[in-house]
C-alpha cells in the first residue's frame, strides 16, 4: 500500500493551523460571553444636599453641622465651611449624627433613629431624606453616654449685694441693706422647653438721728417671683407669671400684693440688652395711719435697659443698667404706684464688683402722715454665684 499524498506543505498546513486556532478562540470568547449574566450598573450612592437661600445647590457629603455654620463637602467644590445665613435648609440622605432640638427630634421621627443620646440625635436618613433647618440645631457639644444626676445648683446663676452707709458727723445715720437675686435657666433652648425662673429678695432698714431730734426709722422690704415660658426656638418673646409683696414705711405701706400674667419681650443690639412686659394683675393695699385696705384688677408695665462697656477687655465689663415699673389699678386709680432703679457696676474681679445704686419709689395714695416719694442712694458691693445668665 503506497504513502498518502500530503495535501499542503509544511509551511501551508502550519499557516493553516494557526488560522484554525485564532478562529476558534474568537468562537469560545464570543459564545462565554454571550452565556456570561449581565452586571448590573452600580446604583450612585445618595448625596446630601444644601439648598441655598438663591436657588443653588450643592451635593455632596455633611460633614458637621450647627446652630452657627455647616461644614460640607462638595462633590466638585471639595471641603467648604458654609453661613447659615447663606442656607435655606439641608436634605440629609445619609447616616449623620447631629445635635438637634426637641423639634428636630419630632422630624425625624419618620426615619430611623440609631442613638439619641441626651441632645444629640443620630439618624439614618438613607431612602428617606430628612430636611433639616437651622432651628432644628443646637450648639455642638460634646456629649457624655453616662451623666450622673444633675448637681442642685445646675443652671443656677444670681447676685448677692449688699448696701451699707455709716454716717456720723453732724447726723447719726445706719443704713443696713442686702439683695438676692438668683435666676435658674432651663438647658434647652427649644420653645416651651427653654424657661426661667427668676426671684429676688431685698431688705434695707435706716435709723437716723439729728441732735435733740427723734429718731427717724425706715424700712423697705421686697419679695418678687417670676416664671417665664419662651414661645419660640433660642426667641425673644415668653408668657410669665409673677407673684411679689413689698412694704415700704417712708410711703406708709405696710405690704402691697401682687399676682398676675403676661407677655414679655427682650432683645439685644450688641453691648446692649432690653425689654419690655406687660400683664394683668390683682393688687391688695394695707397702708398705715388707718387707711382702709382695697384690692383691685391692675394693669402692670416694666422695661428694661442694660449697656456693656467695653471695658475691662478681660473679665466681666462695667454695666449701666435701669428699671421702671408701674402698677396702676383699675378700680383705684389713685393708688399708682412706680418704681425706679438705676445702677453703675464696676468689677473688681470675675465675681466681685462694686457701684452705686438709685431707687426712687412712687405712691400716690399715700397717707397724708407719710410721704409719697421715696429716693435713695446707696454704694453697692456686689458677689456673683453660679453660672452666668444674660437673659
Amino acid at each position: 500500500m503506497g504513502r498518502p499524498s500530503i495535501l499542503c506543505s509544511p509551511a501551508s498546513c502550519i499557516g493553516t493551523l494557526l488560522q484554525l486556532t485564532i478562529w476558534a478562540a474568537l468562537m469560545l470568547t464570543v459564545e462565554t460571553s454571550a452565556a456570561a449574566p449581565s452586571r448590573p450598573a452600580s446604583s450612585p450612592l445618595a448625596a446630601d444636599v444644601v439648598a441655598f437661600k438663591n436657588g443653588d445647590k450643592v451635593t455632596g457629603k455633611l460633614l458637621t453641622a450647627d446652630d452657627k455654620s455647616v461644614s460640607f463637602r462638595g462633590n466638585v467644590t471639595g471641603d467648604l465651611t458654609l453661613a447659615w445665613a447663606d442656607i435655606d435648609h439641608l436634605t440629609i440622605a445619609s447616616k449623620i449624627s447631629l445635635h438637634m432640638t426637641t423639634k428636630a427630634k419630632a422630624l425625624a421621627a419618620g426615619t430611623t433613629i440609631v442613638a439619641a443620646v441626651n441632645d444629640r440625635l443620630e439618624i439614618d436618613g438613607t431612602g428617606t431624606p430628612v430636611i433639616i433647618n437651622r432651628t432644628d440645631l443646637e450648639a455642638a457639644t460634646t456629649p457624655t453616654d453616662k451623666k450622673g444626676p444633675a448637681a442642685f445648683s445646675s443652671g443656677w446663676g444670681g447676685s448677692l449685694q449688699s448696701q451699707n452707709n455709716l454716717i456720723h458727723a453732724t447726723q447719726k445715720q445706719t443704713q443696713l441693706g442686702a439683695t438676692l437675686h438668683a435666676t435658674h435657666l432651663t438647658d434647652s433652648q427649644a420653645r416651651f422647653a427653654h424657661q426661667m425662673s427668676t426671684f429676688t429678695l431685698q431688705a434695707n432698714y435706716s435709723d437716723s438721728a439729728k441732735p435733740s431730734a427723734s429718731p427717724v426709722i425706715t424700712s423697705l422690704y421686697t419679695g418678687e417671683l417670676q416664671h417665664n415660658v419662651y414661645l419660640t426656638d433660642k426667641g425673644s418673646t415668653y408668657l410669665y407669671g409673677l407673684a411679689g409683696g413689698y412694704h415700704n414705711s417712708t410711703l406708709g405701706l405696710d405690704v402691697e400684693q401682687e399676682y398676675g400674667g403676661g407677655i414679655g419681650w427682650k432683645g439685644r443690639h450688641k453691648t446692649q440688652i432690653y425689654g419690655l412686659l406687660g400683664d394683668l394683675r390683682y393688687v391688695h393695699e394695707d397702708l398705715t395711719a388707718g387707711t382702709p385696705a382695697f384690692g383691685s384688677p391692675a394693669l402692670g408695665a416694666s422695661e428694661n435697659y442694660e449697656y456693656r462697656f467695653p471695658w475691662p477687655k478681660k473679665g466681666p465689663p462695667a454695666t449701666f443698667s435701669e428699671r421702671i415699673l408701674v402698677t396702676l389699678p383699675f378700680d383705684e386709680t389713685h393708688a399708682l404706684l412706680t418704681r425706679g432703679f438705676t445702677q453703675v457696676n464696676l468689677p473688681v474681679s470675675s465675681r466681685v464688683s462694686m457701684g452705686v445704686q438709685f431707687t426712687d419709689d412712687y405712691l400716690r395714695n399715700a397717707p397724708k402722715t407719710s410721704k409719697q416719694n421715696y429716693a435713695n442712694t446707696q454704694f453697692t458691693f456686689k458677689y456673683a454665684f453660679g453660672g452666668a445668665v444674660t437673659q
